[in-house]
């Protein structure tokens, strides 16, 4: 049931940030950048066990909405001294994202194989 939702939410994430690339919403599209990268890490990490997938779906359940809160209060446009812009906020969190989901399946990946011993 996991696997459908996240699945699902990639799709319409993919789709809606997609569509507003293409009909110029840059602000709208920086903020579900996200989507694509997790629909593809929910692909990626669905072939694992069951119990990495678990672990890693609790934490994007919770990392997804915090970056897209956190990319939709950052300003479209920073100022001279401080380069905070929602573009620079989306792919820091994306690559944040795409780090710890790594992580969590290399400790899990890594924790089975010293059980298995």
């Amino acid at each position: 049931m996991k696997k459908k939702i996240l699945v699902i939410a990639g799709i319409i994430g993919s789709l809606l940030f997609f569509y507003f690339v293409f009909n110029g919403y840059d602000s709208l599209a920086e903020t579900f950048q996200i989507f694509p990268v997790l629909f593809i890490l929910t692909q990626a990490v669905s072939f694992f066990k069951k119990e990495v997938f678990d672990s890693w779906s609790i934490f994007a359940y919770i990392y997804i909405p915090a970056s897209i809160f956190l990319v939709a209060l950052s300003p479209a446009y920073g100022s001279p001294f401080l380069k905070v812009e929602k573009d620079s906020v989306a792919l820091l969190l994306d690559g944040l994202f795409v780090i710890v989901s790594f992580i969590i399946g290399w400790i899990c990946i890594s924790r089975d194989r010293r059980e298995g011993e």
